[in-house]
């Protein structure tokens, strides 16, 4: 269970590099160069990996980034029309 945990929020922050400047500058609440952090002590630093904090990035940080992708995924949804109950293929679980 840990190890696919570590794995889902090492890609996410993998992700999460791609993402564009623009759209970095306009969810500036999210605290990206943190990310960037964290994957990267992830992926150069598993052995040393410290479980309080993985727990406290659980706790704290993905709801205020789960926030940031719904909102976003709703607008993306508003401006192309569609309703929240159709199948887009962007649902991401939560």
């Amino acid at each position: 269970m840990r190890d696919a945990t570590i794995y889902r929020l090492q890609t996410l922050a993998e992700s999460a590099q791609r993402l564009s400047s623009a759209f970095k500058e306009q969810h500036a609440e999210i605290p990206w160069d943190r990310v960037a952090g964290f994957r990267n002590r992830m992926v150069h630093g598993y052995l040393d990996v410290d479980r309080d904090i993985v727990w406290a990035i659980i706790d704290h940080d993905l709801p205020e980034l789960a926030r940031c992708v719904r909102a976003e995924l709703d607008l993306r949804r508003e401006r192309e029309g569609l309703t929240r109950g159709r199948d887009t293929g962007m649902d991401i679980g939560f």
